[in-house]
Parts: structure tokens; sequence; C-alpha cells
């Protein structure tokens, strides 16, 4: 009937599906900056500094189509979102129209939400694995929660945060939530705490306004909650029995 019906790995295994998404990637369109004479990095983006010009600096180039580092190591970094785009478009407007404040790219740290099948996913910054082998020495902290208070109420949704962030200093590295839609802005927040430098401690204590009909509860906020428990279970001065 053309469904799918399962997916055959290279291993021979076949795994049964009846939906099949496929992440192919994505190349940078940059055609007209070649026939420029426009530098281009290996992976055919157009080489930019951290003010977003190209080697001809008449010219500068956002989005797609230019060259990403990594907020964290500096490194290549080719993610394609419209959050990075977005920040890369207001600085290279500012320094393209010559403000008094000069504007820099310090990085992505690839920022993104989606929706799927009525549950929202967000990250922000990087993930455990990408921190494990990048060598950084991390400590983690998770939470659940509701995104009302009581979660008796009607429309409450579960929210699962999951925090990382470096055991020596306590800044943040990545954050990974799912649940409700509330959870497209509490990334937002956690996307200007990475590129802040903000500690757990910081995370911990900051103050959020909160409704019972809006929000989590104050005393169970997903943020707070997750770096307490970060600091509890890492930090020997920290008493075990905080975590909550």
């Amino acid at each position: 009937e053309g469904a799918v019906e399962s997916v055959e790995l290279a291993d021979g295994r076949s795994i049964p599906a009846d939906l099949v998404i496929l992440g192919l990637g994505m190349k940078p369109n940059a055609a007209l900056a070649k026939e420029a004479g426009l530098a281009l990095n290996d992976q055919g983006a157009i080489l930019v500094d951290q003010y977003m010009r190209t080697n001809d600096r008449d010219i500068f180039a956002v989005g797609d189509c230019a060259e990403k580092k990594c907020f964290f190591t500096g490194k290549d970094a080719p993610i394609l979102l419209a959050s990075t785009a977005a920040m890369e478009a207001k600085i290279a407007g500012s320094n393209a129209f010559q403000l008094r404040l000069v504007r820099a790219n310090k990085g992505t740290i690839s920022t993104f939400s989606t929706k799927v099948f009525g549950s929202t996913y967000a990250s922000a910054g990087l993930t455990e694995s990408q921190a494990k082998a990048e060598g950084f020495t991390y400590m983690v902290g998770e939470y659940d929660t509701m995104d009302r208070h009581p979660g008796s109420l009607p429309d409450a949704q579960k929210v699962h945060i999951k925090l990382l962030f470096s055991k020596c200093s306590g800044v943040i590295l990545g954050a990974q939530i799912y649940g409700g839609d509330t959870v497209a802005e509490i990334v937002n927040i956690l996307s200007l705490a990475i590129t802040s430098g903000m500690t757990a401690t910081e995370l911990n204590t900051f103050q959020t306004a909160t409704h019972p009909l809006v929000s989590a509860s104050p005393i169970a906020y997903p943020i707070n909650a997750a770096a307490m428990n970060a600091l509890a279970t890492n930090c020997n001065h920290l008493n075990q029995g905080l975590v909550i």
C-alpha cells in the first residue's frame, strides 16, 4: 500500500516502524559568493569574522550560507537554525551601519524548539554527549515538574529538564527540556543564561514570576530546581538531602 513497515539497518536488523523521519542535512548555497571571489571554508560556507564580515570588508554574510563557530570551542559548527541566523543578522546590520557599539558574534549555541505529536522539545548549548566528547568536566541536574500548579489543573503538562554545568566553575553549558508549550519560552531563558555565563548558584536563586494558571510553582520551577539538584549532588559542601 506504499506505507512504511520497517527500517532495515546495515547489520541486517529490521526495526518495525510506521513513521520514518530522514535527517539528510543541508549544504550552504554560496555559489554567488564564490563567483564574487569571497573565501569559503571546507564545507562551502562563506568565511566570516566575529563581526560577520567576509574577506571583502564591504560585504557581510549571515544565515545558512555563512560559516558558524561553536560558542564553547570555537570549532566549525554547521548549525542551520533561525535562532542563529537572526542573531547574525542583528550583528551584521549593526556593524554595517557603523553604530557606536560594535557587535560581535561569540558563536552559536544551537538554540531551538520544536513540537512533535503534542509535545514540545527544546535545547540550547551542549548535550551531555557533546560535553563528554569535548573533554568538559561537568555536572548534571535534572528535574520533573508540572507546568501549572497544582498539577491537577486542567491542561497541566509534565515538564522534564536537564541542565549541564561546568563542575569546576558552575557555569551552565547546556540545557534540554521537553513537555508542554511553556518549554519553548523556558529554553529562551536558558539561552540567555548560557551566553551570559550564568552559574548553577545564580540559576538556583534567580527570581521567577509565576501564576497557577500559566507556570510551574515557584518552589518547583524547573530551572531553579534542576540547578539545585546539580549543586546538591556534585558539591561536597552541600547536603545530599537537598536533592528535590
